[in-house]
């Protein structure tokens, strides 16, 4: 699991979670949560998140799969912006993310996030480019271990047979259970 907390004095944060979670399909997400700013606290300088988890309205919970996965890692890796949109029970939420400038003392580009489910919801934020590298390392040791976990279940690897390290024998073992042809020649 992944967290940052990005409160600020404008009481505008947020703070957000990547975390791998199981899903109905008995499969792993990334689920990436958030939850919104209630307070500041101007003598300490932080922000507190807590009471807003408790109200719907100022949380958010999206479950990612490989695919989209990936196309946030090409994301990260190349700049270009990245949205999507999910139909969850009455919930209808629309996800965007891509490279924007901050300005002020500090000038930087970051990677913006913007959430709105509903029309009405509207989540926002932004990732350091350190905090996406680690985004990115994260979510590759994500989609090695699920390739991992998948390749341990899947019945061709896991059916307690001797499978001959000829690539022959495999193959043929692989069309035989899959009731698949394999021709030399291409069909079009």
């Amino acid at each position: 699991m992944i967290k940052f907390y990005k409160p600020n004095f404008k009481n505008t944060g947020i703070a957000v979670q990547f975390k791998i979670g199981l899903n109905k399909k008995e499969d792993y997400s990334i689920y990436f949560n958030g939850v919104k700013q209630y307070s500041w606290n101007q003598t300490n300088r932080s922000g507190s998140f807590t009471e807003n988890s408790k109200d719907p309205s100022k949380i958010f919970n999206i479950k990612f799969n490989e695919f989209e996965i990936s196309a946030l890692i090409s994301l990260f890796e190349s700049g270009e912006k990245w949205s999507v949109f999910h139909g969850f029970d009455n919930n209808q939420t629309s996800i965007s993310f891509y490279l924007s400038q901050i300005e002020g003392k500090n000038p930087r580009a970051v990677f913006s996030f913007s959430i709105v489910r509903n029309g009405a919801d509207k989540f926002s934020g932004f990732f350091e480019l350190s905090e996406t590298r680690l985004i990115i390392e994260y979510f590759k040791w994500y989609l090695n271990k699920l390739f991992d976990l998948r390749m341990q279940n899947d019945k061709i690897f896991n059916n307690n047979q001797n499978i001959s390290s000829n690539s022959e024998d495999y193959m043929s073992k692989f069309e035989r259970e899959n009731k698949i042809e394999i021709s030399d020649e291409p069909q079009f």
